[in-house]
């Protein structure tokens, strides 16, 4: 530090000593001391907001890198390793496992083939052909060729792209799907790398669209006869030959072996059994089956490596009170990803056959429902819900404490947010498939609205549909769907009245209108529900507004009967 030497006029500088250099700086100090003193004695208040908000700042600034960080770790998990409920597109080379596909057979190899095909091979084989076709669907689908040369070499190769070139700048888009191949081994090399394989029926369904409005034009099913060559590549089988040889021949599906009881079937509008009339009257219950929570919630159902509790004491619980009341009809939905998704785990049906077997054995006949809404009914999903349904329909037709089939609950809700042309197609393509898996009980499709209850009604055994509605109008709603639908059973899938604590005597009060405004009428119809649970789930889009289960219940979740019960049992299962 510099200090002026001589009066100021000569302007001349000196070096400060050492004691005067110490006296300027706590001079200073003190100096700022005092004057941030007399700052915070004067704006006290103002002071702590700052502090506090360069806190909250900081704060902030933290919060904000550790969840942009969580999010893309898990963006990238999920890249890796998609779920089980997401839906990969075939192209994408993360997908290297399939789950499911379409119905595929072989029918006996066409003499003298050469090499011998063991079945691991033939395994092989089978999915390299199949899933070339999605491939080359997607690939129109998408506009793109996406990685043919995955599943085609030359020549046919070229085609697809041809295909797919040809399908990009059509005006209208065509979406196609296969679901059936009946496979025929013409020959296989002795160097097991290549193979000469006729596919006697290809079934494939497909929907056409306008590429600008999105409108659908046509939709329908194509059959024909194709063959292929296939060649091992690098570990995959690929196509390098394909040709459309004529129509199909496709093989007639095996006969069923004949059930081991008669089944409840239809007689105009009534159901009956080798005893005569059958009185279709029972309860919902959604703790049963695999609708529960402790069914849906626990992972065990998708993750094997994890075992979850057994939820069958509720069912044995349940099923004693309903037998023990006389109720002989009860309906339990199967919640569609909690039973494995298009392919049911062991689990799943181990459970149900589980459930029905405490069914038989406390003198109930049980009402299946298989959907519950689905999020998309677009045609690259229609082979996973043909595999669900012929595993659930093939497995379970030949218990007998089994009832029916109610293929879906609530599908016009789905008109919300789908095309209603495309939920009628894959509504009636799971009715002929569930036709084809099980020929002899009762089918139906619960409809949401009155109104819709007679849709597809010439694919179905019986019409039913959920009733919420005012109690003293349900004889006029019925007998207008009667009306309607001709000489069928009509059957109510769910009707009740959600009673919270402090309306418990109002909802056994709606039961005795409920009764009383059906008057003489018949009646069939199962009640909604048996006892109360956190959640109603099911596969819905309308993930939102998913009704809550909770209150609709005749039992408390402490098992306590409200008088709802009572009421129940007087007016709609007198001994």
């Amino acid at each position: 530090m510099l200090r002026p030497r001589g009066d100021a006029s000569t302007l001349g500088l000196r070096r400060a000593t050492p004691e005067e250099l110490e006296f300027s700086k706590k001079g200073v100090r003190r100096a700022g001391k005092r004057r941030l003193a007399a700052v915070v004695e004067q704006v006290p208040n103002l002071f702590r907001v700052f502090l506090t908000r360069r806190g909250f700042q900081w704060l902030g600034a933290l919060v904000i890198v550790v969840v942009t960080a969580y999010l893309v770790g898990r963006a990238f998990v999920a890249a890796a390793k998609p779920g089980p409920k997401a839906f990969v597109p075939i192209f994408l080379e993360t997908e290297e496992k399939i789950l499911w596909g379409p119905r595929s057979v072989w029918l006996a190899d066409a003499g003298d083939v050469g090499r011998p095909m063991d079945r691991w091979n033939r395994t092989t084989l089978q999915r390299g052909y199949e899933a070339a076709w999605r491939r080359l669907f997607e690939a129109k689908r998408a506009d793109h060729p996406l990685a043919l040369e995955r599943e085609f070499a030359p020549p046919a190769l070229r085609g697809a792209e041809d295909s797919v070139d040809g399908a990009r700048v059509s005006p209208y888009a065509t979406d196609e799907v296969a679901l059936e191949h009946a496979l025929e081994l013409h020959q296989y090399t002795y160097d097991g790398r290549v193979a000469h394989v006729r596919d006697r029926c290809l079934r494939t369904a497909f929907v056409v669209r306008d590429r600008k409005t999105g409108a659908s034009l046509a939709r329908g099913s194509d059959e024909g006869t194709f063959d292929a060559l296939l060649r091992l590549e690098d570990g995959y089988w690929k196509i390098s030959d394909l040709q459309r040889i004529g129509p199909a021949a496709c093989p007639a599906p095996p006969p069923l072996p004949p059930l081991p009881f008669a089944p409840v079937r239809t007689e105009g509008d009534r159901f009956v059994d080798e005893h005569g009339d059958v009185d279709v009257r029972g309860i919902n219950d959604v703790r049963s089956g695999l609708a529960g929570g402790d069914f849906v919630r626990n992972a065990a159902l998708t993750k094997p490596d994890t075992e979850p509790p057994d939820p069958l004491a509720k069912v044995a619980a349940d099923f004693e009170r309903l037998g023990g009341a006389g109720i002989k009809f009860v309906r339990i939905p199967v919640h569609f990803d909690g039973a494995g998704g298009g392919i049911p785990t062991e689990i799943a049906l181990d459970r149900l056959t589980r459930v029905l077997d405490l069914a038989l054995r406390n003198h109930l006949r049980v009402l299946f429902t298989l959907f519950g809404g689905r999020r998309n009914v677009d045609l690259a999903y229609w082979p996973e819900v043909d595999r669900h349904l012929e595993a659930i329909l093939g497995t379970f037709r030949e218990h007998p404490a089994l009832f029916g089939w109610d293929l879906m609950n609530g599908p016009d809700a789905e008109f919300k947010v789908q095309p209603e042309d495309d939920v009628l197609a894959f509504l009636r393509f799971v009715a002929q498939r569930a036709t084809r898996y099980d020929p002899d009980h009762p089918r139906t499709i619960s409809w949401s609205d009155p109104s819709h209850a007679c849709l597809l009604e010439g694919d179905l055994t019986f019409v039913s549909y959920s009733d919420f509605g005012m109690p003293v109008d349900v004889a006029r709603r019925l007998g207008e769907v009667r009306r309607r639908c001709g000489k069928k059973p009509v059957v109510l899938a769910e009707f009740g009245f959600r009673g919270k604590p402090s309306e418990e005597r109002l909802q056994a009060g709606y039961f005795h209108a409920f009764a009383r405004g059906l008057g003489r009428q018949p009646f069939y119809g199962f009640v909604w529900t048996l006892g109360d649970v956190d959640a109603s789930p099911d596969d819905s889009p309308l993930g939102s507004e998913k009704r809550r289960g909770d209150s609709f219940g005749l039992f408390r979740k402490n098992n306590r009967a409200k008088p709802a019960w009572l009421a129940v049992r007087q007016e709609f299962f007198k001994p």
